[in-house]
């Protein structure tokens, strides 16, 4: 079937992808599986060929022609093998990645697994063009469920997957369909396009304090992640009572955050515009069974710092902003003309140029519930054959002019935030301290409906902290 398959021209979004991907500006993104037991390598890396089976644009390499589009092609011989590494050192595992992939000589996805007796951690580290996260969390789910019928008595059944819908990964739907006319529609996308281009948004400020160089360095993969255990039903009550979602609370927080460091480093945040830029998911019922693609666009959220005071005030505001942004279909119309930076000369070095976002802020959600695989659980985590799935944790990629990414998923009762920062820019330090105001806050939001006793992460800085994160 898949000869029928390729080539395969690029769509809007993955040529826009390939255009703004540079050594500044790496669109990949990293998933992270942490195990706990003896890895069996052999079933590893057999579970991941069969996995590739069933998602070819993992498999593929860009093929450019001359005055044509770009098309992927079989690339099988062009893929990177996985590699083994018996250390957890952020240096040792950063020098094998978040390296600018080359996708005319190297298919899309790069593995490395750090392995010891009994704790694993496998990082699967995908470009941009060829997924997005929800395709990517689905092909691990693949590899997790192959390697669990590898490896235990498990028979589990992978649902099917149609590789020719990859022919029809564009989105159909209407821009004015639930705008109700063109007049609304036009209306309302000139006047949000205008929050982004007339309001020069700050960028996340770099610390006065103290030069980077003299500080401990962020490391592979950039990042520092934090889970907050069983503070989940708590902040839905609270969101609830707010009429709003937990992913509304958390842009509110990443917002107020923002606005803190930069006031903390000498800036008037009350005057500084801050945007968020929200990854939106665009599939559609036709691509229920469609292989691992990029089918997401964003919305883009632009507050001025001193409405960040009332939170109540700051959470109603975000939720109905994004509900306006929904109903215009500001995604779709965002992915249209981004196909104009692909084709007008000089367009590249404009976006250089443009307004930034401050952050980007991108929600896995539940991953049991993302998982189309059913697997038996221990204490609410994942029994992958002869392992357990500790957490699945995402860093997602950091686009050009930002300088930080938060990335939420919730997992066995528990909230895992993961806070991703220009390497160049900030140290590690700095991450801590950013990722300990988003928990205090997120934490003080919950507490009002936490059962009494209720017992989070201890203090940064404490013993009891430090036991905890090296557990």
């Amino acid at each position: 079937m898949l000869h029928d398959l390729f080539p395969l021209p690029l769509n809007t979004i993955e040529r826009y992808v390939l255009c703004e991907d540079s050594k500044e500006c790496l669109w990949t993104f990293v998933i992270a599986a942490q195990l706990r037991g003896r890895l069996n390598r052999d079933a590893l890396e057999q579970a991941i060929e069969e996995a590739l089976e069933r998602h070819p644009l993992l498999d593929s390499v860009v093929e450019s022609r001359a005055l044509r589009t770009p098309v992927f092609v079989p690339g099988k011989d062009r893929r990177c093998p996985v590699k083994w590494v018996q250390t957890d050192d952020r240096a040792t595992v950063g020098s094998l990645t978040r390296h600018q992939f080359d996708l005319s000589r190297e298919t899309g996805l790069r593995v490395i697994v750090i392995s010891d007796n009994d704790r694993a951690t496998v990082h699967f580290e995908f470009h941009h063009c060829t997924t997005d996260g929800i395709g990517a969390i689905e092909f691990i789910c693949d590899v997790l469920a192959r390697y669990a019928n590898l490896t235990s008595d498990a028979n589990l059944d992978l649902p099917p997957l149609d590789p020719m819908l990859l022919r029809q990964r564009s989105v159909r739907a209407s821009l004015v369909e639930s705008a109700g006319s063109w007049s609304a529609f036009a209306s309302g996308l000139t006047r949000e396009t205008a929050k982004i281009l007339g309001r020069w948004t700050s960028p996340l400020a770099r610390n006065r304090e103290s030069r980077c160089e003299d500080r401990e360095p962020i490391g592979y993969p950039g990042s520092r992640s934090r889970r907050i255990p069983d503070v989940l039903k708590a902040l839905r009550r609270a969101a609830a009572a707010h009429n709003a979602t937990v992913n509304d609370l958390v842009m509110a927080s990443m917002m107020r955050m923002l606005h803190w460091w930069n006031d903390r480093q000498g800036q008037d945040a009350d005057r500084q515009w801050f945007r968020l830029y929200i990854p939106v998911n665009l599939r559609e019922p036709r691509h229920d069974h469609i292989p691992a693609v990029n089918l997401a666009s964003c919305v883009m959220l632009t507050h001025r710092g001193k409405s960040f005071h009332d939170v109540a005030g700051l959470t109603r505001n975000l939720s109905s902003h994004i509900g306006t942004l929904v109903r215009l279909r500001h995604e779709i119309a965002w992915q249209r003309v981004a196909a104009v930076f692909t084709i007008i000369p000089g367009m590249k070095a404009a976006m250089g140029i443009a307004p930034k976002s401050t952050a980007i802020v991108t929600n896995v959600g539940d991953l049991r519930r993302r998982f189309p695989v059913r697997f038996p659980s221990e204490d609410g985590r994942c029994v992958v054959g002869d392992v357990i799935l500790e957490d699945l944790i995402s860093s997602a990629p950091l686009r050009r002019g930002n300088h930080a990414t938060l990335s939420l998923s919730t997992y066995a009762g528990g909230l895992t935030l993961n806070l991703t920062l220009q390497p160049n820019g900030f140290s590690g330090q700095d991450c801590e301290e950013m990722l300990s105001w988003l928990e205090n806050d997120l934490v003080a939001i919950a507490t009002p409906f936490l059962p009494d006793g209720w017992q989070g992460n201890a203090p940064p800085g404490t013993p009891e902290f430090q036991a905890q994160h090296e557990s």
